[in-house]
This record gives C-alpha cells, sequence and structure tokens, in this order.
C-alpha cells in the first residue's frame, strides 16, 4: 500500500499494531518499547509495503534536512528486528536488499476508527446501515475491550498513547540540560576515571531499574569493563558537537522524548598505553533519548547512544 492509502490511524500486521498517529508499536495492546526515529522508519516502511524504500529515502524520511551517517539507519532497523522477533536471515517482516534499501513484506490491514464503528452502530439502530456479526464484534472489541484494557493498564504503568504534547519552555530547557550533562559526564568523567567509579553516581541522571530505566546497567557494565581491561579514555577527549534535533514534552505522566546529533574526540588507552589502531572519531551520529520526570527531577529512562566499549 502506499502512503497516499493510508486512513486511520492503527495498521496491523501479525500480531502486531501500529498507531501511526501516536508513532507507537503495540503487541496484544502492550505498548513495544522503541525510539522515535526507529517507529518512523517502521512506518516508512509500512507504507510502502511490498517495495523496496531506498537508503537514501529513509534518510530523508527519517532525519530531514540532517547528516547522519548510515551506521544510524542499520542501529535502527536492528532495533526494529529485534522488538519484531525478525530474523534477518529469514525475515517475516523487513527484508534487506542488497545495495538498495529495505522491504517491509508483511500483509497490512487497516483497523476501522473509533469514530467510524460508532456511527455504523448507531445507524444500524436506526435502520439505515446493517453491519455484519464481524464489523459488529470488531467495533465491541475496538470500542470497549481496547480501551479497557488500556485503562487497566494504565493503573500500573504510564502508557505512551495516552499521552498528548505540550508546550513547556521550562521543561525543554531542564529536558536539554540533562540530555547533554549526562553524555559530558558519563563520557568525560566516568570513562576517563573509571577506577573512581560509585555506584551512586548514576542517579543524578538515569532512571532507577526498578522504575523502568534501561541505561544505569549499561553504564555500570561499560564501566566494569574498562576495569577490567585496565581501559579509560584519554584526558584529551572531547566533546566536538552536540545539537539538538527535536524536544518534545509529554502530559500526562511527564514524559519527554530527545534527538540529537553528536559528534566526539575519544582516544582509548590501556595499562596507560594508548591503542593506536582504535578511531577516535565517533560521530557524527544521531542519538534519541527518552526522559520521565520523578519527583521534580528529569531522568533518562532510555537511548541508543552507541557506547565505545560496549
Amino acid at each position: 500500500m502506499s502512503n497516499h492509502n493510508i486512513r486511520n490511524e492503527l495498521i496491523s500486521f501479525g500480531p502486531f499494531r501500529l498507531n501511526t498517529k501516536g508513532r507507537v508499536l503495540l503487541r496484544e495492546n502492550k505498548v513495544i518499547p522503541l525510539q522515535p526515529k526507529a517507529v518512523e522508519m517502521l512506518i516508512a516502511l509500512v507504507e510502502r509495503q511490498g517495495t523496496v524504500v531506498s537508503k537514501e529515502d529513509l534518510l530523508k524520511r527519517v532525519w530531514p534536512d540532517t547528516f547522519v551517517e548510515e551506521s544510524n539507519l542499520t542501529l535502527n532497523i536492528s532495533a526494529l528486528r529485534k522488538a519484531l522477533g525478525d530474523n534477518a536471515a529469514e525475515p517475516t517482516y523487513i527484508e534487506t536488499i542488497p545495495r538498495r534499501g529495505y522491504r517491509f513484506n508483511a500483509i497490512t490491514n487497516e483497523i476501522i476508527d473509533e469514530e467510524e464503528v460508532l456511527q455504523a452502530l448507531v445507524n444500524t439502530r436506526t435502520g439505515r446501515t446493517k453491519l455484519t456479526r464481524s464489523l459488529i464484534l470488531a467495533a465491541v472489541i475496538l470500542v470497549v475491550v481496547v480501551p479497557a484494557a488500556i485503562l487497566f493498564r494504565q493503573k500500573g504503568r504510564r502508557i505512551a498513547i495516552t499521552r498528548t504534547e505540550i508546550k513547556s519552555a521550562a521543561d525543554e530547557a531542564e529536558v536539554k540540560r540533562v540530555v547533554k550533562d549526562s553524555q559530558l559526564f558519563e563520557t568525560l568523567t566516568l570513562y576517563k576515571h573509571p577506577e573512581d567509579f560509585d555506584e551512586s553516581q548514576l542517579k543524578k541522571y538515569w532512571l532507577s531499574s526498578e522504575l523502568g530505566g534501561k541505561e544505569i546497567a549499561d553504564v555500570r557494565a561499560s564501566i566494569e569493563r574498562l576495569r577490567h581491561r585496565g581501559a579509560y579514555y584519554g584526558q584529551e577527549s572531547r566533546l566536538e558537537r552536540f545539537d539538538f534535533t527535536y524536544v518534545r514534552i509529554f502530559a500526562p505522566g511527564d514524559h519527554a522524548e530527545v534527538g540529537t546529533l553528536e559528534r566526539w574526540y575519544l582516544p582509548m588507552y590501556e595499562r596507560n598505553q594508548r591503542v593506536l589502531d582504535r578511531n577516535e572519531y565517533f560521530g557524527p551520529y544521531a542519538v534519541d533519548y527518552t526522559l520521565q520526570k520523578v519527583a521534580g527531577m528529569w531522568l533518562i529512562e532510555k537511548t541508543n547512544t552507541p557506547r565505545a566499549t560496549n
């Protein structure tokens, strides 16, 4: 199907539901955590189901007016395949077409939107339209069962599908500060001096795992690998570029999404000797972040930053 044919917000394929307006992927009414750029890439592929989408087209669609390396494309395709349970060798959904791009092969279906179903039900009661049993069943599931399931899950955790974007200059400024400071602290403090690592330092910028944070474990593991190897970033390490490509604040739930374009100079040392065969420059590459506000503090929940020690 072409993007001009997609009329409704919900697209189904296999066990998945893709909300093209809310930019969220669900499986059995459970939100699958994906970075915004990955979801945007999935939408671009689904819109052109069955046809090859070139790498150039995807880069222009997902990073308009911004130059990024092709590795960002590969990183997000890998995240999508993992989320979809896809096998690169025998893909069910996303197929790599060598030297050309990617193709979405699954059969998709548009789900009737809620207003359309409700109007059809009204018409049926007044005798103007007759619905088939399957359409009525779909109406019940969509209008009653699905919202109930979402509301039930809201009691246990925040659901992205219910968020509304808001404008808040104060929150935007604080979110940008936290994102940049966290990267400077991680890269130019923790990785320069891994021998001085203190676990409590991580709670300054990152959401705890008990609250759904994904990053503390990765940062801790990176530091442990450096310490095990006797490795660290040299004192001449520096940040060369840090541009914000987007900042979005959402309510309720005090949720934020941030994109950056970063470039670093990071020479590596092991046992006090310079590692000469290592690529010292990283980037420019695009990074996506999600954050939550907890007790008045913005904390990073998840990011796809490519940690050099992973």
